[in-house]
């Protein structure tokens, strides 16, 4: 919604990022809540469920990493195709949006990039990852936490990651 509209105002690429990748993030969990567990099986899975950190993570390197950004657009188009081609590419791709998100928003802080609230995109980013390797385990077939216990916090651990991850992005700008 509203960093979107002011990314549009704006021409702010990092707001743009950002709403697109929580809306989608929003709509994935909306999504998991209805259908369950089965919904990771789906085909457009890994696609769609690789789009949020890619798009968030290309805001954050276009506020930390202004004269990168370029570079990393290439990085997440060629992610975006590889992964839809080739399920596997996830495995790649993903983890290093992770780390960028859990990361460039505490350095960019840390350099005085961006405003203290910025490094709340890095608190967002470890709930996710959190939950990300919880459910990583139990695809691999060696649960951390049972499946339950991690189908029962998921619900939380999305709305935790998209509440900070949201108010980094919204609070973190000058």
């Amino acid at each position: 919604g509203y960093l979107g509209l002011r990314g549009a105002k704006k021409r702010d690429l990092c707001d743009i990022c950002f709403s697109i990748g929580l809306l989608v993030l929003g709509v994935l969990s909306l999504v998991l809540a209805a259908i369950g567990y089965e919904a990771l099986g789906l085909a457009v899975a890994p696609v769609l469920g690789a789009l949020p950190p890619l798009l968030m993570s290309l805001g954050v390197v276009y506020v930390a990493l202004p004269r990168y950004w370029k570079w990393y657009l290439i990085f997440v188009i060629v992610g975006i195709v590889a992964i839809a081609a080739v399920r596997q590419a996830v495995m790649v791709f993903h983890p290093v949006a992770g780390l960028i998100l859990l990361a460039l928003p505490i350095y960019a802080v840390v350099k005085k990039v961006a405003p203290p609230y910025f490094s709340l995109v890095s608190v967002g980013a470890l709930l996710i990852g959190v939950g990300g390797v919880a459910l990583a385990t139990i695809a691999a077939g060696r649960p951390l936490l049972p499946l339950e216990l991690v189908l029962a916090i998921l619900p939380y651990v999305l709305l935790g990651t998209v509440v900070f991850m949201g108010l980094g992005a919204l609070l973190g700008r000058r």
